[in-house]
Order: C-alpha cells, then sequence, then structure tokens
C-alpha cells in the first residue's frame, strides 16, 4: 500500500546560489524529464480517442484531470480545488523555482520517491487538502501520473494507492495511456480516510478504504505525517542552492526512513 501527495511548504528562491551550477545525484528525486513526459497524457490519448464518441465523452480540464461528460458532481469535480485550473501567481513565479515536492511513501512511513514542483510558467492545479482549513498547494495532473507509472514499473501487481482526489484520478487514469496498466495490475484506488470524510457520500462508499478489501484499518494518511517532519526544514532551505537545497531535503528523508 502507498500514500501520495503534494505539500507546498518547500519552496527555493530562484536567485539564491545562482553560481552553484552542480546538480544533487539523489536517490529519492524522480528525473524531470519522466515527470514531464506526463503533462500533456490525458490530453494526447484523449485526441486520439474524440474520433470515436462512443468510446469516449470527456470533460477535460486544464491542468490535465479528465471526467465522463456529466459526472463531474459524482465524483466531487466542483468541489475540490485540486481539479480546477490556476495559474501559478505571476509573484511566486518572479521569486520561487521549485514550489514543493510530491510525495509517495508507503503505508509504514518509509518515503518511496519525490517528484519537485518545478514553476515553469505553464498552468498548474490549486489544490487544497480541505479547502476551507488549508493554504492551496500547486501541482498538476502529471504528478500523480508519473507517480502512478512508478509505483506500477517498480512493485507491479496488486498495489493500492491512498490519494485525496483519488475518485478524480480514477477517471483520468482511465482515460490515459495508463489505463490497460492499471488494470491488468489489479491497482486499486482510495481517498485516505482523513480527506475521504470530505466528499460526497457516493465518493464515500466506493473510495473510502474502510469498504475496500485489504485495507484493513489503515488510514493512509502517512503523507500528512511526513509533512509536518519535513516542514522542519523550511526555514533552512528557502535560500540555499539548488543543489542543497535538493541535498538537505534528502538527508531528511534518509533520516526518517532509518528511524
Amino acid at each position: 500500500m502507498h500514500t501520495i501527495d503534494g505539500c507546498d511548504s518547500q519552496k527555493h528562491d530562484k536567485m539564491a546560489g545562482p553560481c552553484n551550477k552542480h546538480i544533487f545525484d539523489s536517490r529519492y528525486f524522480l528525473p524531470h524529464s519522466f515527470v514531464d513526459s506526463f503533462k500533456d497524457e490525458v490530453g494526447s490519448h484523449a485526441a486520439v480517442q474524440k474520433a470515436d464518441k462512443a468510446l469516449l465523452n470527456l470533460v477535460e480540464s486544464e491542468d490535465g484531470f479528465a471526467f465522463p461528460e456529466g459526472e463531474e458532481d459524482d465524483h466531487c469535480g466542483s468541489n475540490w480545488k485540486a481539479v480546477n485550473p490556476k495559474e501559478l501567481p505571476p509573484a511566486t513565479k518572479e521569486v520561487f523555482e521549485q514550489t514543493g515536492v510530491f510525495a509517495c511513501l508507503c503505508q509504514h512511513g518509509i518515503v518511496e520517491f519525490l517528484m519537485e514542483f518545478v514553476q515553469s510558467g505553464e498552468k498548474y492545479v490549486s489544490v487544497c487538502s480541505l479547502s476551507f482549513l488549508y493554504q492551496p498547494l500547486l501541482y498538476r495532473a502529471k504528478y500523480a501520473l508519473a507517480a502512478v507509472a512508478t509505483i506500477l514499473r517498480v512493485f507491479g501487481e496488486d498495489q493500492g494507492i491512498g490519494y485525496d482526489i483519488n475518485c478524480v484520478l480514477d477517471i483520468t487514469l482511465h482515460n490515459s495511456l495508463l489505463r490497460e496498466e492499471v488494470v491488468k495490475n489489479r491497482l486499486q484506488l482510495v481517498i485516505d480516510a482523513f480527506h475521504c470524510w470530505a466528499h460526497k457520500h457516493s465518493c464515500q462508499l466506493k473510495y473510502h478504504p474502510l469498504y475496500q478489501p485489504g485495507f484493513r484499518l489503515e488510514d493512509l494518511s502517512t503523507c500528512e505525517r511526513f509533512f509536518s517532519s519535513l516542514n522542519g526544514t523550511v526555514q533552512n532551505i528557502q535560500h540555499l542552492s539548488s543543489y542543497h537545497w535538493m541535498q538537505s531535503i534528502d538527508l531528511h528523508i534518509q533520516q526518517v526512513n532509518e528511524d
């Protein structure tokens, strides 16, 4: 079992340490090229299928998440900021290069891999764990798709993933090129117990881990506990060079995993 989520606390000042051109070789961060390969995944796959209206009738938002037409409400699409496109604020673009991280952990709290949110001027998604309580996190659907692809490639069959908007990611996956891999490997998607109670009743019945076989009493809120620990590095890393920004996070993860 795995849990995925994003955090926007680990920002990095783009003007910090510009003379240091070294690239830190992290054992945890996925390559940018691999993550970016998923940025147009849903759109390109949908374009191929649009010729057959009987096969696909999608309403795709600009962030990369996709919905069957008329089913947004059933999957909480209109209630969650994670599926509504929003530009990265201009002030943030001017100041920060990295705007956070997207993490994948196992059910026991071991960090498996991370991706950095890289400011690139393209449209981002504004997501909030509970929109009325927390500041929004910024990322696109490509990070979730890259995480799923990595889990399937490394761990193979019969995996389970907890994510706060899995009701929407489920639809996106089944309208992407990962669909066959998801079905073949019997991937199970649930919403972690903490966030699931903020979803609609139909979502809770389908995606709450209590109602899915194999998850037992796991709450799959491991990312929140990890981010609480990782946020302790924020005051030290924001004005480091990109090399030391990643190195500091990498060292923190090593310690978390050893503990």
